[in-house]
């Protein structure tokens, strides 16, 4: 009983110091500590032109804040962050599923294609966008703003800059591919206005509608799902276990991409990683067998024979786009 007590005075003390005090919070918080605070406020409606807080919510704010000063700062961001990067990774592996099997023109077939370099459902592109998301659409209610609402070219800028975070990751990580594994995971180079063949205008306004849609119609809905995970914390098993098959199918895959590496290195090229795959699936398809949708590099041929039949191929391809 008497933790409990010294528990509430710490907690009462937080509140009187730093939640009703502006200048304190500046201060008291970590940046991402900030973050989780202005979602919770965000969820529990309270953005208001005042700063006077009502009781009921002063005493919402006590519980959360009683929660993480038992969880520590440390481990609720690390959860949550973890949390996120495995609902955004999973969601968008299921997005790209969908738009490769209905929309994209480079499957006129309209088949089944396992998007990405792993095997399992897991992009992590879209993982660290969605962190990307939720960080930035909250930044404007921390600090000194977490209580007021944005005019309308605030809200243009927030999603403009959201957009333009989307491009930016998608462009560090192409080019990480490209220069460290020699791969090319995805290719823009047909498109008008693109920039190594990693990002291109069309799909950065693809990135800001999203974002725009995120904003909008998705972000409440995320900042639910975080208090959600926040009041059952017995989820975290099963997000360990998502981490766990994780690091298997990443060792899986980033073995069959450094046999990718080794040959693309050898022969001075850029491997198209989808082409690729495509070759594969093609091969399968001519041999009559079943295509693999998760283990698309399987086939009767090895993956070093199936490059060295499609070298000159690759390399007509690479002319092309020089």
């Amino acid at each position: 009983m008497q933790i409990l007590r010294i528990i509430e005075r710490r907690t009462q003390l937080m509140l009187d110091k730093t939640f009703l005090n502006k200048d304190s919070l500046r201060h008291s918080f970590g940046f991402l500590q900030k973050v989780l605070l202005a979602s919770l406020y965000h969820a529990r409606g309270i953005m208001v032109s005042s700063i006077r807080l009502r009781i009921e919510d002063h005493h919402f704010i006590k519980g959360v804040v009683l929660r993480l000063d038992n969880m520590t700062v440390f481990e609720a961001v690390f959860l949550t962050v973890a949390f996120l990067f495995m609902v955004g990774s999973m969601f968008g592996w299921g997005l790209e599923l969908f738009f490769r099997r209905f929309i994209s023109t480079k499957n006129p077939q309209r088949k089944w294609i396992n998007p990405g370099f792993l095997t399992g459902p897991c992009l992590p592109l879209y993982g660290f966008g969605l962190l990307a998301l939720y960080v930035m659409s909250l930044i404007p209610y921390i600090g000194d703003d977490v209580i007021r609402e944005l005019d309308l070219l605030q809200v243009i800028v927030q999603i403009l800059s959201m957009g333009a975070m989307m491009t930016l990751i998608e462009f560090i990580s192409g080019l990480i591919f490209i220069k460290v594994m020699k791969i090319k995971l995805w290719d823009y180079s047909e498109e008008r206005f693109n920039i190594c063949g990693i990002i291109c205008l069309r799909f950065s306004v693809i990135w800001t509608l999203l974002a725009a849609v995120y904003y909008f119609f998705v972000q409440k809905y995320v900042i639910k799902l975080v208090i959600w995970f926040d009041d059952n914390i017995a989820f975290t098993f099963v997000v360990g276990m998502f981490y766990g098959i994780l690091i298997i199918d990443l060792n899986y895959s980033l073995n069959i991409m450094g046999k990718v590496r080794r040959f693309a290195k050898e022969n001075d090229i850029i491997i198209k990683y989808e082409a690729l795959k495509q070759e594969i699936r093609v091969e399968t398809d001519a041999l009559k067998k079943k295509g693999r949708f998760i283990l698309a590099f399987n086939s009767d041929s090895s993956l070093a024979e199936k490059m060295e039949e499609s070298l000159d191929r690759i390399r007509s391809f690479q002319k092309h786009d020089h």
